[in-house]
């Protein structure tokens, strides 16, 4: 059973404001909606909310001219989630999608390029995009996706948008030069840009303290200002329409890397020393001077999309959102401690403290958010799309966790709804804020601490011991707050007994890659309460081109299972003439594969087949 949710009734609250009152907007007149979301940008990384080292003229200026908020939560630490609960309205107890998934059974995800995308969202989806395509607007998505692939349910074009452009997979915008973005489902190359890992060191023979050592990371073409150039002629292009532009720009998620010309206007700034790649992503001869200038350069690229905004006539019928998925990072060679990032809260990206999970939020509507104005109003991303419905005069879904904030907006904050509770839930972790007090555990076998945000906004001191009531109705929100999810279940055991099967059959796609260069169909099966235990598939079908296809695939596969450390059961037998079967166990989990060229009904003589079964021990599994 679903836990609670709390549904707006917003008619009484906006009927004066957006359909019936003096001055307001007709549904002929709805206003355009604008979305940027930044990409692990910290707290206090703007101007506006107490940044002293980075210049964002262009976001300060907006929140001149809106409204600030200082109590907005993301939808998760990571970057994934957080985008599935502003895209669905539902948080992460109720979320498809809970937490990075890179889907390891198609192959070594992380080295071959060929192999895009991330968990999807399923057909059907309620999402932001299609409500407000539902309500007559034109709709687009121009930046990072991350909730889905090339053919897969999760495509942005399926999931609501008219129009995408930008990366599809999270894993490939780790690179601002990459060979390649997406257009509507096309992959459009960028010859300019040389292929080259976004993973690596620094080369032990070149000298850090050259910067021609460091151009073998980077091309000619820099993402984040193809993707300004398409939200422009977006904008340019549908003047006359209502529409509604999504932009999660992939900024400042490392790795670090931006154009020279916007990195000298901070390269003598800071105290910099050379950042050779020990922490992840990709080196830099100035780290603190390209993450301040990435940050400088996105706010460039926003001033760019709302100078359009000007040019077409609509910017005084425009609102515009700005707000990051998630805290700032603490890898690829970041300081957030020198920018104090996280405005002095605790915890970064991947914690549920506030560091991790508090955000900017900054909205101008003109004519109807006050100029300057600012806010304390608690509101996470799971309010959007009850919020842009309300704008949109668009009909809501019923099953959503969000309360429109449009009332606070527009000043009427005595008729603004406030949430009970808010509840986050990642990598096992759970969080839960009620009023001042907010619980959080990072592991499930840890006890909970309590913090009272009102004293004690950096979570500094663990007051749990003074306060057990306030534990136990916490514990009980915690509980009633979200559903089972068997792709993402909090039991740390389950979740690695799912990882172990899908990185099973991980391997048998990397060897069929290594001995064929084709992709094999995979199936992830998580299993879940009452159903058997997690399992999976690899399967291909591919024309023979080699004299024994058949030999050479069975030793690619053996020959990797071997390396990865996976015992041969030397028992198994063939299931044909032509064919070779294998069983491979490791740990909890057994893999079965068979490859050759049957004689029976499965391929025709002139094809070849892999088919594989992976599978934890066990046929059932608690409840998750």
């Amino acid at each position: 059973m679903r836990g609670p949710t709390i549904v707006l009734v917003v008619a009484a609250v906006t009927c004066g404001l957006l359909a019936c009152g003096p001055g307001a907007a007709s549904v002929s007149e709805r206003p355009n909606i604008v979305l940027i979301v930044a990409d692990d940008l910290g707290y206090g990384e703007l101007g506006s909310y107490g940044q002293e080292k980075i210049r964002t003229p262009v976001l300060d200026r907006l929140a001149e001219q809106g409204m600030r908020f200082t109590r907005h939560y993301s939808g998760s630490p990571v970057c994934a989630p957080s985008r599935a609960t502003l895209l669905t309205g539902l948080h992460t107890g109720h979320a498809v999608v809970r937490d990075n998934d890179e889907m390891v059974e198609r192959g070594a995800v992380w080295a071959d390029t060929l192999i895009e995308g991330n968990h999807p969202l399923p057909q059907g989806t309620y999402t932001l995009g299609r409500m407000l395509q539902d309500a007559g607007y034109v709709t687009a998505a121009i930046g990072k996706w991350g909730l889905g692939g090339p053919g897969d349910s999760g495509e942005p074009n399926l999931q609501g948008f008219d129009h995408w452009y930008g990366y599809m997979c999270q894993r490939e915008a780790h690179n601002y030069y990459p060979t390649h973005l997406w257009r509507n489902g096309v992959r459009e190359a960028l010859p300019d840009n040389p292929r080259f890992s976004a993973h690596q060191r620094f080369p032990a023979d070149a000298d850090p303290t050259d910067p021609q050592s460091y151009e073998r990371y980077a091309g000619d073409t820099y993402s984040m200002d193809l993707m300004v150039d398409d939200a422009v002629r977006f904008v340019l292009s549908h003047a006359d329409d209502p529409f509604f532009l999504y932009l999660p720009f992939p900024v400042p998620h490392v790795a670090l890397q931006v154009p020279e010309e916007s990195l000298a206007a901070y390269v003598d700034e800071f105290d910099d020393t050379p950042y050779l790649g020990d922490r992840g992503y990709l080196p830099h001869r100035a780290p603190r001077a390209a993450y301040a200038a990435m940050i400088t350069h996105m706010d460039a690229g926003i001033g760019r999309v709302l100078g359009a905004l000007e040019d077409a006539g609509v910017a005084g019928n425009t609102v515009v959102l700005f707000t990051s998925d998630n805290g700032p990072t603490f890898n690829g060679g970041t300081d957030s401690e020198f920018f104090a990032s996280t405005g002095g809260l605790r915890g970064l990206k991947t914690t549920l403290y506030e560091g991790g999970i508090r955000v900017p939020l900054i909205v101008r509507w003109p004519g109807q958010v006050a100029p300057g104005s600012v806010t304390d109003h608690v509101s996470a991303f799971w309010d959007y799309l009850a919020t842009l419905a309300d704008i949109a005069n668009a009909e809501p879904p019923r099953d959503t966790d969000g309360l429109s904030i449009v009332p606070v907006l527009t000043g009427s904050v005595a008729a603004q709804p406030r949430h009970e509770l808010l509840y986050w839930e990642y990598h096992g972790g759970q969080a839960v804020l009620s009023g001042d007090w907010k619980a959080v555990r990072q592991r499930p076998e840890a006890s909970l601490q309590l913090f009272d945000l009102r004293r004690d906004p950096a979570e500094a001191v663990d007051v749990a011991a003074e306060h057990p009531d306030v534990i136990a109705r916490l514990t009980a929100d915690m509980q009633r707050s979200r559903t089972p999810s068997a792709w993402f279940p909090l039991d740390p055991e389950a979740a690695a007994r799912l990882g172990r099967v899908r990185s099973a059959c991980g391997v048998v796609s990397a060897a069929v890659r290594r001995a064929t260069s084709a992709v094999p169909v995979t199936t992830a099966d998580p299993g879940g309460a009452g159903a058997l235990a997690p399992r999976c598939t690899v399967d291909l079908r591919l024309a023979a081109t080699a004299p024994s296809p058949s030999a050479a695939l069975g030793r690619a596969i053996r020959d990797l299972f071997a390396e990865r450390g996976w015992s041969e059961d030397l028992g198994a037998a063939a299931d044909g003439p032509g064919t070779t079967a294998f069983a491979f166990e490791k740990d909890d989990v057994r893999c079965v594969v068979g490859a050759g060229r049957p004689d029976g009904d499965i391929v025709e003589e002139t094809h070849y087949y892999v088919e594989a079964e992976c599978s934890a021990a066990g046929q059932s599994v608690a409840e998750w």
